[in-house]
């Protein structure tokens, strides 16, 4: 009996340990990324002192129509930048931006006007990010500025506070939808301007992108602009709407951004507060950021 009693205590010990290392085995193979049939769990993941390039390209077209009169503004610009991890505090990445390269051109009826860059190209600032894709803690980027001339001074921050796509909190198959938003607070010497979008994100497909295994992600967005200003002793303010497309692409297996593409239109008008004035104008303007290595 006592035989029997061991046997069947050794076959029980025996199978317990099986069906834990059946269940470690089970464990280790599945994915952080998560799979695409149940569903993928999109978030950056970074190690400690990986070092990403980036480039973003952008250029708008302005038509603005003042005492009737029609005038355009156009713009191109670009920008380099090295982003290098520093581990997490608090499940949040910490990492800081050095700003490689930076230039812009801007053409209006006044004139043409390409900002002196000398005094941003080489400075880096640090920046927090959740492994869901939400920026804070960016204050050091509003002390970098260049020089617009009689447009006054303006930071760096307003091309750095969305810079990363958001994720949802749940895991995602193709077709799943989620929403987002974004404010991009933009400061001067003349005043102070705010954007708030609001997008809904479809995971679209799958696609290689420089040789990366990426997610295909597309976000139509539409939001509100309000900002205040003075110019020359008069006071402006500022509203309008704000409507476009993202495509962009994330390596979903490296937990890694690597390119986007922005398509979009804003409509606002200044009203001259003195004059009781108002100034119509339509943008249109297309930015790109993509992974260089």
């Amino acid at each position: 009996m006592k035989t029997k009693k061991f046997f069947q205590k050794s076959i029980l010990t025996v199978l317990v340990i099986f069906v834990a290392i059946l269940m470690i085995r089970c464990a280790t193979k599945k994915n952080l990324w998560g799979d695409p049939k149940t569903g993928l769990i999109l978030k950056y993941r970074m190690a400690d002192s990986q070092i990403l390039k980036y480039r973003t390209l952008s250029e708008f077209t302005q038509t603005m129509e003042v005492m009737g009169q029609s005038f355009d503004i156009t713009s191109n610009g670009g920008q380099s930048f090295t982003v290098k991890f520093a581990g997490m505090k608090e499940d949040n990445y910490k990492f800081g931006i050095t700003i490689d390269t930076m230039y812009m051109k801007i053409i209006s009826p006044q004139g043409e006007i390409i900002p002196d860059m000398s005094d941003v190209i080489g400075k880096s600032f640090d920046m927090s990010l959740t492994t869901l894709g939400k920026e804070f803690d960016f204050s050091g980027a509003d002390k970098i500025k260049y020089s617009l001339g009689r447009s006054g001074q303006r930071s760096v921050a307003t091309e750095f506070q969305v810079l990363f796509p958001d994720f949802p909190e749940r895991p995602v198959k193709v077709g799943d939808k989620w929403t987002t938003t974004d404010t991009i607070n933009e400061k001067s010497n003349n005043g102070n301007l705010q954007i708030i979008v609001n997008n809904t994100n479809t995971l679209e497909g799958f696609e290689k992108i420089n040789g990366k295994e990426c997610v295909k992600i597309t976000a139509d967005f539409k939001g509100v602009l309000n900002g205040k200003g003075m110019e020359q002793g008069t006071e402006l303010i500022t509203t309008g709407e704000i409507t476009g497309k993202d495509t962009w692409y994330f390596a979903y297996k490296e937990g890694i951004f690597v390119k986007i593409v922005t398509e979009g239109t804003a409509k606002s008008t200044t009203t001259v507060v003195a004059q009781n004035m108002e100034i119509p104008a339509t943008r249109k303007y297309t930015i790109q950021t993509e992974l260089l290595r």
